[in-house]
């Protein structure tokens, strides 16, 4: 579409159409339109644009939510512990403090806990559980959980800060 006539006459379809309940219509660049509304609705639209602009003019794509779903990495490591729950939960509250790490939840029994971690390389979830085992010893569980480089990054650095405090192979 070129020109000031044109321009005018794109305009106009825009102010008609910007009372439609249901419908948006938002102008990306130079006559380039992103457009979402129901099917009769888009018909109608792309009628009126018709009606305006030359056939070579009006180009209609249609967008939709892509057909693969992104998993998150999950990473886990157990550490058997010899401290005591609180022991170990202090240990954890100075290496999220270190990792600058925001408490998102905690369990009402006090034996998990998930924290949100901001890393150069994005944001992880990091969730803590700690577990009885069937002799009487404790295993903290760390699972961490995001996408792209963030998950390994993160894991890798909290597997060397709560590593010092393992008692034994879990």
């Amino acid at each position: 579409m070129g020109g000031d006539a044109d321009r005018k006459r794109l305009e106009y379809v825009l102010e008609k159409w910007s009372d439609v309940k249901g419908f948006s219509v938002r102008k990306l660049c130079a006559g380039v339109l992103l457009v979402d509304g129901r099917p009769d609705e888009m018909l109608r639209f792309v009628d009126d644009l018709l009606s305006r602009f030359s056939r070579e003019a009006v180009r209609v794509w249609s967008l939709g939510e892509p057909d693969f779903a992104v998993q998150p990495l999950v990473l886990e490591r157990s550490f058997r512990v010899a401290e005591g729950f609180e022991d170990v939960w202090g240990v954890v509250g100075f290496v999220m403090s270190k990792f600058k790490g925001v408490l998102v939840s905690e369990s009402a029994s006090g034996l998990s806990r998930v924290y949100r971690v901001r890393s150069r390389y994005g944001v992880a979830t990091v969730r803590f559980d700690l577990l009885k085992v069937g002799d009487g010893s404790r295993v903290l569980r760390v699972r961490v959980e995001g996408f792209g480089a963030a998950a390994p990054h993160v894991f890798e650095r909290l597997v060397k800060e709560v590593s010092y405090i393992e008692g034994g192979p879990a």
